[in-house]
């Protein structure tokens, strides 16, 4: 499987390196299978959950954030939303739960496919047709989200698969 560029909020700082725990498995059922992206909080990996056929995503809480309570609360606050939202043009919520050592983690179904930015990026142009239909599928599942009481605060695209 292709690994997907890095990608962080803030395009002045790059990453810091991190520990890659692929091939970790958390709570006897997620097996990690590799980095999909990492940002300045978390890194996302593409998981195998041995109670389901179907790959999922896995997004783990850096252990640095742990230290801020404000980041902790936020990303608790992230799961419970999730764990309520159910819409066609959202990833659905599969669990939430911390690893022995405490780390914070949230999974969720993997949707495979490549971010807006890669469709974007270069030369590559989409017709105005696609770009229509991507922004009403958008436009649906904000729209959801806000009538659920939910604010996204990171609408960019490399988080629209």
């Amino acid at each position: 499987m292709p690994r997907r560029a890095l990608e962080w909020s803030d395009p002045s700082r790059p990453p810091t390196p991190r520990d890659d725990h692929t091939g970790r498995v958390l709570a006897d059922r997620y097996r990690l299978e590799g980095v999909l992206a990492q940002t300045t909080t978390s890194t996302i990996y593409r998981a195998h959950d041995s109670r389901g056929s179907a790959p999922v995503a896995v997004k783990l809480l850096h252990p640095e954030i742990h230290v801020d309570p404000a980041r902790v609360e936020r990303f608790k606050r992230e799961a419970k939303f999730l764990a309520n939202l159910r819409h066609t043009h959202l990833a659905d919520f599969i669990d939430t739960d911390s690893t022995p050592e405490g780390l914070l983690y949230i999974v969720t179904a993997l949707i495979d496919g490549r971010p807006l930015v890669e469709w974007c990026s270069g030369d590559a142009r989409l017709d105005a047709e696609t770009v229509c239909r991507i922004g009403v599928q958008v436009a649906e599942g904000l729209a959801y989200m806000h009538r659920a009481g939910v604010l996204h605060r990171d609408v960019k695209a490399s988080n629209i698969i």
